[in-house]
C-alpha cells in the first residue's frame, strides 16, 4: 500500500467514526465522549457476534461428528463428541451473558430503559445506528440467526435417534434380564436351568 493510499484509507476511517458519532449523539443526545465509548460498544458486539458465529459453526460441526458417530455405534467417538459440545456450550453460554450485558449497555446509550433493552433484536439495534454500522451488526446477526436454525435441525435428529438408540438398548436388556425376574423353573432332574441373562452371558465370554 502506497502513501497516498494509506492516508485515504486512514481519512476514509476517520470520516466514518466521526459519523458514526455524530449518529450517536443524534440518536442518545451523548456527549461526544459518550458517543465515542458507545461507537466502542457497537464495535464490541459486532466482534462478540463474530465469536459467537465461530463457536456456533464449531458445535454444528461437533454435532454432525456425533451423528454419524452414532449411525456407526462409535461410542469413543460419541463420548469425545459430547466432551467438546459440553466445552463449546460453556463457552458459548459465557460469550452469550456478555452479549446480554453489551446491549443493555448500548441501549442505555440509546436512551432505551434496561427491562425494555433487555429484549433487544440485533435488527432493532440496527435501525438505531449509522448506516456503516448496521450492515455490519445485520450481516453478522443473519449469519448467526442462520446457524442456529441449522443447529436446531441436527439436535433434533441427534434427539430423535438417541431416543431409538434408548428404545433398543431397553429392549435388549429387557430380554437379558427377563429370565432374572422370572420364577424359578427346574428340570426333570432337579437341576435349574440357566437364566437368559447367564446364557448371554456364557455367549460373549
Amino acid at each position: 500500500m502506497n502513501d497516498q493510499t494509506q492516508k485515504q484509507t486512514i481519512q476514509h476511517q476517520r470520516e466514518c467514526n466521526q459519523s458514526g458519532i455524530a449518529q450517536a449523539e443524534a440518536c442518545g443526545s451523548l456527549g461526544r465522549e459518550d458517543a465515542a465509548r458507545f461507537q466502542n460498544r457497537l464495535r464490541d458486539l459486532d466482534n462478540l457476534l463474530n465469536e459467537l458465529t465461530g463457536l456456533h459453526e464449531e458445535l454444528l460441526e461437533v454435532l454432525q461428528r456425533k451423528l454419524v458417530a452414532m449411525r456407526q455405534n462409535g461410542v469413543d467417538a460419541i463420548h469425545e463428541c459430547v466432551a467438546r459440545e459440553g466445552e463449546l456450550a460453556g463457552r458459548i453460554a459465557d460469550r452469550e451473558g456478555l452479549r446480554r450485558r453489551l446491549i443493555v449497555l448500548i441501549g442505555r446509550d440509546l436512551g432505551i430503559n434496561e427491562d425494555e433493552a433487555r429484549h433487544l433484536s440485533i435488527r432493532r439495534l440496527a435501525s438505531r445506528v449509522d448506516e456503516q454500522q448496521k450492515m455490519k451488526l445485520l450481516v453478522a446477526g443473519e449469519r448467526l440467526s442462520a446457524l442456529l436454525k441449522e443447529i436446531a435441525k441436527v439436535n433434533a435428529v441427534v434427539g430423535e435417534f438417541a431416543g431409538r438408540m434408548l428404545e433398543h438398548y431397553r429392549a435388549v436388556f429387557g430380554q437379558i434380564t427377563q429370565g432374572i425376574v422370572q420364577p424359578p423353573v427346574y428340570a426333570r432332574d432337579g437341576d435349574r436351568p440357566p437364566s437368559a441373562a447367564a446364557q448371554v452371558i456364557d455367549a460373549v465370554g
